[in-house]
């Protein structure tokens, strides 16, 4: 839509974006991207609401209001080690280009495999 002609219709559906995005739930949309192992914080600007510390606040905010309890004790620990690709999730990096790789080859990847993975290399 770069024509002159579709600049109203442009600017209309960005208008309805915007005020559905305000409307919306965006901690569940953000930590639904954050937790995706592909992508975590890296589609968002860097800035001070996408420091670990923030997103622990985040996600500790979701998990009290989904689950109606505290997160576990070592939550925050998970936490950082998920983003910074640390502890047991240091292999997150090999298992994601692991996937790409084979999808690129056109083998189906089953949903919650690496999540699988994670938790089996986990309890070794």
């Amino acid at each position: 839509m770069v024509q002159p002609e579709d600049a109203a219709a442009r600017d209309a559906i960005l208008n309805s974006l915007e005020k559905r995005w305000r409307a919306a739930d965006q901690d569940v949309f953000i930590a639904t991207v954050i937790v995706n192992p592909f992508f975590q914080a890296s589609p968002f600007s860097p800035g001070p609401c996408f420091v670990v510390v923030h997103i622990k606040v985040l996600l500790s905010s979701l998990y009290t209001r989904f689950f109606k309890s505290q997160p576990p004790l070592n939550f925050f620990t998970e936490v950082y080690d998920y983003l910074t690709r640390s502890g047991c999730y240091s292999v997150l990096e090999l298992i994601c280009s692991t996937y790409v790789l084979r999808q690129k080859s056109e083998v189906s990847i089953v949903p919650f495999t690496i999540i699988s993975v994670l938790t089996n290399y986990n309890r070794s």
